[in-house]
């Protein structure tokens, strides 16, 4: 049952729609019953997720594996369970956590995810009999699901209830229930004499980079040219070739892109932090092999600039010189850097293991050199040093011991360190392990507004030798004392396709 109520008998005595949900109270339908129990009985592993297992009969079909002694049952919940003590293993763990270790373990990559949904396009007429289209929701698998909210035709009549009839030619624009925040899509359909109509259009929505892709399928199942029949909203690009940032449609050729800098997209919706980042708290997260120098968490702040780097599908090369560096202005991200928050900083980098200084980055003054936060290698040390403000005045450098290797190899790293204020502690990561750093210096420093260091600096260091030289791929700061195993979630995110 779900909360609107049948259009057709009007609104006042309409009793409530009924679909595919089983709520409190309600019984499951008798063939879906029998058929869950007829597979858990052949299964030989039954895995519960998240589950309490105190509703029947739900709560019973894991007991079915167990049939002749045959199956295991294996149950990942953060609280006790009634059948803890018939289980072969018992974790307490997230979900997506122990999921995330088991697809690593078996090499499967783990795609991203997004909403998908259909429309099934279908000729009607009215009582003039004019042609029209109907437009039918369906969800992913071509079941019924009411997922427009309303379409509007022609920019000026709004249809707000099934059925959704629309003339050919139409401007529309389909409004959904914004359960993800997904945006309105702007559609135009071909008038009847087109050489092909599409049977059904096909929608997926990216709920990190909130955009829609919307494919047009025709009768044979085939792809129909999708740009005759739909216009989404300005989507963003990046050119790794020119380093510059364009505006435009999916379907526009490259001359019809507006090229402009990075800070000037103020077309750009801010992200609502969705999906992994915002479940990680990210602040500012960076994947130059996809989004170039875009901020992933919001495209409208913190965007990069980049001098003397090389941009392209592998990452950002830096040459390893103090003329060569990332950098962005971060007006407010220091707040969030003050001795008394949680915070942690994270990258994915490939460079040369030998002895001496990397610096991974600086967040410092924009129109000098002081610095309020620097994190670095030398030889097989990891440093972070921080200069905390704000009344505090002082001064702390934590170091973590032989991480690196010391050798002349190259090699890809995913490193990154967590800062827990209630325990004033730091840990670094380093390839899938942690390391309790230590203090290693400790002092007082002259008073300063935090808001003086207002920029970040990827790869820089003062001294020419101590710049970063490698590969940097990804690169990402959460407001959170982030876990081995969240450090290990951004990794598998980065080295998605």
């Amino acid at each position: 049952r779900i909360c609107r109520s049948c259009w057709e008998l009007g609104s006042n005595s309409a009793p409530k729609l009924h679909h595919s949900l089983v709520l409190f109270g309600y019984a499951l339908r008798p063939e879906v019953l029998s058929q869950a129990r007829s597979w858990c009985q052949q299964a030989d592993l039954c895995l519960v997720l998240g589950s309490s297992l105190t509703v029947n009969p739900a709560a019973r079909l894991p007991l079915e594996c167990l049939q002749d002694g045959k199956g295991r049952l294996i149950i990942c919940n953060l609280q006790p369970t009634p059948r803890d003590l018939k289980a072969s293993m018992r974790l307490f763990a997230d979900a997506d956590t122990l999921m995330s270790m088991l697809m690593r373990e078996l090499q499967v990559p783990v795609p991203d995810w997004s909403v998908q949904r259909r429309i099934r396009l279908l000729k009607s007429a009215n009582s003039s009999n004019e042609a029209l289209v109907r437009l039918e929701p369906l969800d992913s698998l071509g079941n019924q699901l009411s997922h427009l909210k309303s379409v509007r035709v022609c920019s000026n009549s709004i249809i707000d209830r099934e059925p959704f009839d629309v003339p050919f030619g139409a401007d529309l624009e389909l409004t959904f229930f914004g359960h993800f925040d997904e945006p309105p899509i702007r559609l135009k359909l071909p008038p009847p004499s087109g050489s092909s109509l599409a049977s059904e259009l096909r929608l997926r929505f990216d709920v990190d980079r909130r955009q829609w892709l919307v494919t047009a399928i025709a009768e044979d199942g085939s792809d129909v040219d999708s740009g005759r029949f739909v216009t989404p909203s300005t989507l963003t690009h990046f050119d790794p070739g020119t380093r510059l940032c364009y505006t435009g449609d999916s379907w526009s050729t490259e001359e019809q892109w507006t090229s402009g800098s990075c800070d000037t997209f103020q077309h750009t919706a801010a992200s609502k932090n969705s999906g992994l980042l915002g479940q990680l708290q990210m602040k500012l997260f960076y994947r130059f092999t996809h989004s170039g120098l875009l901020n992933e968490v919001n495209p409208r702040q913190y965007c990069l600039t980049a001098r003397n780097v090389n941009l392209g599908t592998d990452g950002a090369q830096l040459m390893g010189h103090n003329d060569s560096y990332l950098i962005a202005k971060t007006p407010g991200l220091e707040q969030d850097l003050d001795f008394n928050r949680n915070y942690s900083f994270y990258m994915l980098a490939r460079h040369n293991m030998t002895s001496g200084y990397n610096f991974y980055h600086r967040i410092q003054q924009c129109n000098g050199t002081k610095s309020s936060n620097t994190w670095a290698k030398n030889s097989r040390t990891m440093y972070a040093y921080f200069h905390w403000m704000n009344g505090y005045f002082r001064y702390q450098r934590w170091s973590a011991y032989n991480l690196f290797t010391n050798d002349d190899s190259i090699k890809l790293i995913s490193v990154g360190y967590a800062y827990a204020a209630n325990a004033e502690s730091v840990k670094f990561y380093f390839n899938g392990s942690i390391s309790y750093a230590e203090p290693t210096r400790n002092g007082s420093i002259g008073s300063a507004a935090a808001s003086r260091f207002g920029c970040l600096k990827l790869g820089y260091s003062l001294r020419n030798d101590w710049s970063f030289k490698g590969l940097i791929r990804c690169y990402g700061m959460s407001s959170r004392s982030l876990t081995g195993s969240e450090f290990q979630l951004l990794q598998d995110y980065c080295s998605m396709g």
